[in-house]
């Protein structure tokens, strides 16, 4: 039987026998049967479908070897300063000889896309699904070009369009080549005819072979004057195809420089690191790398008397295709062009380009090239290996080249991929490898960007490239950078304390930014960077030392630290002649014990004020302390770089492979404020440097954009929505109130998810070190406030951080108090040694982890998980109707998300100063901890946001508010009937020493008994990207709680340890602290209102005056009501 032979082959492995005829229409398309491996199957179109299994993301390839011997290869470039093109090969000018048999294939995944500053996902980076033979386009299948398995065929749907055929046109004499190196591809890649054609005996450019001759390099003579273009179009972009086994003999015998380079950036690349070629690699192969192997093949054997290993994999049988004589040549007709990929096959196609490593977001022309390139070499590569008998069945590997024009906005662009297969059984095609190349260049400005290419000296060039950058911003970017929306509400730092480093004079000057006008403020550069010991013992500023140090730096035991020296250095390069720098700006204790607490705690609360308005701040990233210096200033650490001269004047180079993380500093607590308040960032990492400001990343190669692998980008803070006068409640059909999910909180909940899991030296430090983030979120707030809440500075005189009630927002208290530990294995919190931090507050909680789960814990510098929020979601479900949340940020509805939450207990704080704070300012101890003199002040209660429940209503909800509020005096006085809605605050004994650190509420508590259980896994899900109802897993919690039991043994609720390596005992009190209405693992999704409340599970002291927070949970509401509860009156220590 035959079948028409469509684009929908793209990716068959030469499993089965298949014929193709050409047959015209689509609707003539046939089911068709494979014989695999003898056992014949028939399908139809109505056979179900089975759902694609992907790969799991592949691993970062570890750096591959390097060569030796040709100064411009990898291994010596790296070892010199490239400053000019190689010499080129003029010596040889015939046409290219013929070698023998093989070809190989190369490449290696990367983890990021070439989209402008996108950090993509590993997931972009899995294997192609393998589509069918002969298979037909499946309807919302996403994949414009059909989907198929090896034993079954999908129905379809008609094209909305007619598409047009290509013919695939070979040489007569194709079964004689002797390999792949003797073939060229010519054509268009992404529409009309192709011709595979004899390359023997063509003309060829010097130091270029035939196929690489035909990439137009001279448009990119560094003595052309050329302009960049603004946008694409028709010929802005041009694509070659080149068989991986001519790069492989082209670079032996040294004939083609480009070939050399490639072959060199795909061993950086590598693609045994590929899962579809490392999980399957032969056996002779396994721990080998592609140089090795590519440099060990013998292409003198032109028979091999033994089949040599190849990763790539094999076709088992043969392809017949009908095919006819045309002119001397043989025609292969019927295959559908790529060309007619139009805006709505490519919205259906974001699922395929995310399994081909593509981006999926926002397509940009080079993407949809990219598909159609796919779908071509999806047709090559099963036509060739089936036609030339002397590949030995080996299935040929692909490089694309996208070039882009010297009339492209991004000129001198090369977008490099492999394509090829592995050794599993009906392997899909894959991205091996993915790459970009690009052209050096002088620098040019386009729309306020910079486009470059620059071959790297061994130094960091901070006047050419990063004074260039930074004057670029100054002069281009202007507000867009230099006063981002949340800016303007942001003070400049002042006070007499405020103190810089004069980079030209050397020594420390004072200097109130406040009283200056706006131009007549000094730009200054700030450095962030790691402490560690050596930074304490090297020259701090003192009580002791601020004159000595007011007068010169110079000279001074001990001397400054090799970072802030490399720092001052750099500062007054960049034209700069401030820094500030936290040692010798703020005065620190010293070893006699000498201090001025008021003086630290002045520039601690305005360090948003700090970071926001230094012009640029300098980042040490991969320093473990302050003596490690500026990579690449004072050390001289190994740069590689691979770059290759190709034509006269004409220079390629790879970009340079920069590290994916930020090291030790970026799992500090303090470096995170100080990272997402600057505006502008200098990073010093890996011995490269990198420029980030809200235009984009530049690197010292090439714009990030271009380098498509990294440096990941900075997330920068954004402002807001402007929520005010918005109503936060909406009506469901019966009339009740239903909350909304803030932006604020939100945000809230994202900073506490990167800030609670990062380490610092001194525990007390945990508020401190995030307040400027603290206070810019709440500055972005544009909330009307009733007189006597959070606007009302005589309410919180005496607060000692601002609106936050020790990291919890006052206007979201409520949602707050329902933190938990993170939902991940090998992580846990545990309680920091100080004592002076509530227990219901993440401040006086540290993510740990587990040695046992993660042996090199104290080695690694990345994030882990830490303290979170339930996330407000959809409610979804499966036709057993139970319960599925998909998490409202994927949905990309814009409306907010329902809190499934309401308030329900009155809180009262006190105004009274804790021991701590009011030592802060008057005693002689470093963290405000110590027993100094005290003033006495008068206890007084007061509710928080001005009416005593945990969320700040605007106007607009006036009425939800009374309503609330109503049903909490209900709770309290334990009466069904209205009463008074100002009832004062509770009663507290006299003698009981209450202060700020403390909340006091009037509830119930309830005692339950506990039962520890195995943790729960709870799927989060997303849309999935194909569109319509199917859901794709976001996210695995992995959740460690215990059950609750009632007094009959009956589980009527669960509990979510704080500590979770904490056993739980057999009884303990809870304390009510609002309704829920779901669990999160329900078996049915239509419940009726809030069934829940939620509640904490709380320790009490030795006298029974003071409640700690053990866990928080859910309980039942009437299993609730049968433990008699009692009201008491709570106060949470």
């Amino acid at each position: 039987m035959s079948s028409r032979f469509t684009l929908s082959s793209i990716g068959q492995r030469m499993g089965d026998k298949i014929s193709f005829s050409q047959i015209g229409g689509s609707a003539n398309k046939m089911p068709y049967r494979a014989n695999t491996e003898g056992n014949r199957q028939t399908t139809s179109p109505e056979t179900p479908q089975a759902p694609n299994v992907y790969s799991p993301p592949p691993r970062p390839p570890p750096p591959s070897e390097k060569s030796a011997g040709d100064p411009t290869t990898a291994a010596n470039i790296s070892q010199t300063p490239v400053t000019s093109a190689p010499p080129i090969d003029s010596g040889y000018h015939s046409p290219d000889e013929s070698s023998t048999t093989f070809l190989e294939k190369a490449a290696n995944p990367i983890d990021e896309t070439l989209r402008p500053l996108s950090t993509p996902s590993p997931e972009s980076l899995a294997q192609l699904p393998r589509p069918q033979l002969g298979g037909e386009v499946k309807t919302g299948s996403l994949y414009p070009f059909g989907w198929g398995s090896a034993d079954s065929t999908s129905a379809i749907s008609p094209p909305r369009k007619p598409k047009p055929e290509q013919k695939l046109r070979l040489p007569k004499s194709l079964r004689s080549v002797a390999n792949l190196g003797d073939l060229e591809i010519e054509g268009s890649l992404l529409g009309g005819d192709i011709n595979i054609v004899d390359a023997k005996k063509r003309e060829r450019k010097e130091g270029l072979c035939t196929a690489c001759s035909k990439i137009d390099f001279e448009q990119f003579d560094s003595r052309n004057n050329i302009t960049l273009g603004q946008e694409g179009g028709d010929g802005y972009l041009s694509q070659k195809l080149i068989f991986l086994d001519r790069i492989l003999r082209k670079k032996r015998k040294g004939t083609c420089n480009f070939c050399t380079l490639i072959f060199d950036a795909i061993a950086e690349h590598d693609p045994f690191e590929h899962p579809a070629v490392k999980d399957h690699l032969p056996r002779e192969l396994v721990g080998s790398n592609f140089r090795h192997w590519a440099e060990s093949l013998d292409f003198r054997e032109l028979i091999p008397i033994h089949k040599p290993p190849y990763p790539f994999g094999r076709s088992r049988d043969n392809i017949e295709l009908e095919q006819k004589l045309q002119d001397g040549e043989v025609v292969v007709g019927g295959i559908t062009s790529g060309e007619q990929v139009d805006s709505n096959d490519i919205a259906q196609g974001a699922s395929l380009a995310a399994a081909a490593g593509l981006s999926v977001g926002i397509w940009n022309e080079t993407d949809t090239q990219r598909l159609q390139i796919m779908a071509t070499v999806g047709t090559i590569i099963p036509t060739v290996t089936s036609m030339v008998a002397n590949l030995d069945a080996k299935l040929p590997v692909a490089v694309s080249i996208i070039i882009h024009n010297a009339n492209d906005k991004d000129a001198g662009l090369l977008n490099i991929d492999v394509w090829g297969y592995g050794n599993a059984p009906r392997a899909p095609l894959s991205r091996l490898s993915t790459f970009n190349l690009r052209i050096a260049s002088s620098y040019q400005n386009i729309n306020g960007g910079l486009q470059y290419g620059k071959l790297l000296q061994q130094d960091i060039d901070i006047e050419g490239d990063c004074k260039r950058w930074l004057d670029n911003c100054f002069k281009h970017h202007r507000q867009y950078c230099d006063e981002p929306s949340w800016w303007n509400e942001l003070q400049p730092p002042s006070g007499p304390h405020f103190r810089l480093i004069d980079v030209y004079t050397m020594r420390i000057v004072q200097i109130d930014m406040a009283n200056l006008r706006k131009q007549d403020r000094p730009k200054y550069a700030a450095l962030s960077y790691v402490w560690g010991a050596a930074g304490s013992r090297a020259l701090n500023l003192h009580v002791r030392n601020l004159e000595s140090l007011s007068s010169q730096l110079e000279g001074q035991i001990p001397p400054i630290a090799m970072t802030i020296r490399d720092a001052i250095g750099v500062t007054g390069r960049l034209g700069l002649q401030y820094l500030w720098v936290d040692s010798l700006c703020i005065i620190q204790k010293d070893d006699r014990n000498e201090d001025d607490p008021d003086a630290r705690a002045s520039q601690i609360e305005q360090m948003d004020s700090i970071f926001g308005h230094a012009a640029v701040t300098l980042v040490a990233a991969d320093g473990l302390d302050a003596e490690a210096g500026l990579c690449g200033i004072s050390t001289r650490p190994v740069r590689n770089q691979i770059a290759r001269g190709i034509r006269p004047n004409v220079n390629v180079l790879l970009a340079v492979r920069y590290n994916d993380t930020y090291g030790k500093w970026d799992t500090r607590a303090w470096t995170l404020q100080e990272k997402l308040l600057s505006k502008r960032m200098l990073i010093f990492n890996g011995g490269y440097v990198s420029y980030h400001c809200r235009h984009g990343v530049l690197r010292e190669d090439m714009p990030a954009c271009h380098a498509g692998n990294g440096p990941p980008q900075i997330p920068w803070v954004s402002s807001l929505p402007d929520d005010s006068g918005v109503s936060k409640t909406k009506r469901t059909w019966d009339g009740a109130p239903v909350l909304l999910r803030s932006p604020f909180f939100t945000e809230y909940a994202n900073l506490l998810a990167q800030y609670t899991c990062r380490d610092m030296t001194d525990s007390r430090d945990s508020l401190s070190a995030v307040m400027g983030l603290l206070k810019v979120l709440e500055k972005m707030v544009n909330t009307n406030r009733p007189r006597g809440t959070l606007s009302d500075p005589g309410t919180h005189a005496q607060a000692p951080f601002g609106h936050t009630l020790y990291g919890l927002p006052e206007k979201f208290l409520d949602l707050a108090l329902l933190w938990q530990p993170p939902a991940a294995k090998g992580v846990h919190l545990t309680k920091r040694v100080h004592d002076h931090l509530p227990s219901w507050s993440w401040t006086a909680w540290e993510v740990g982890k587990d040695p046992d789960y993660h042996p090199d814990a104290k080695k690694e510098y990345h994030t882990r998980p830490g303290v979170r929020f339930e996330e407000p979601f959809w409610v979804a479900t499966n036709d057993d109707l139970a319960l599925k949340k998909v998490i409202a940020r994927n949905t990309g509805n814009k409306k907010p998300a329902e809190e499934r939450f309401k308030p329900l207990v009155m809180w009262y704080r006190s105004s009274r100063p804790s021991l701590s704070q009011r030592t802060l300012r008057g005693s002689q101890n470093t963290a405000g901890l110590g027993d100094g003199p005290a003033v006495e002040v008068p206890l007084a209660l007061v509710p928080v946001n001005g009416h005593g429940l945990g969320l700040a209503f605007d106007p607009a909800d006036e009425e939800e508010l009374r309503r609330f509020k109503e049903d909490a005096i209900k709770l309290r006085t334990n009466s069904t009937s209205n009463s008074p809605l100002d009832l004062g605050p509770p009663s507290i004994p006299a003698g009981i020493p209450i202060d700020d650190r403390h909340l006091v509420c009037e509830t119930q508590v309830a005692r339950f008994r506990l039962r520890e259980t195995k943790p729960r896994q709870e799927t989060l899900w997303k849309p999935n990207t194909k569109g319509g109802h199917d859901l794709d897993v976001d996210t695995e919690l992995i959740i460690v709680e215990a059950e609750i039991l009632d007094s009959s043994g009956t589980v009527v609720g669960s509990m979510i340890p704080t500590d979770q390596r904490k056993g739980v005992s057999s009884g303990h009190d809870f304390i009510l602290l609002s309704e829920s209405q779901y669990w999160g693992n329900e078996d049915r999704v239509d419940v009726s209102g809030l069934p829940l409340f939620n509640v904490m599970f709380v320790e009490w002291d030795t006298r029974g005056e003071f409640a700690s927070r053990l866990g928080v949970g859910k309980v039942q509401k009437s299993a609730w009501w049968a433990a008699k509860p009692r009201t008491e009156v709570v106060i949470l220590k």
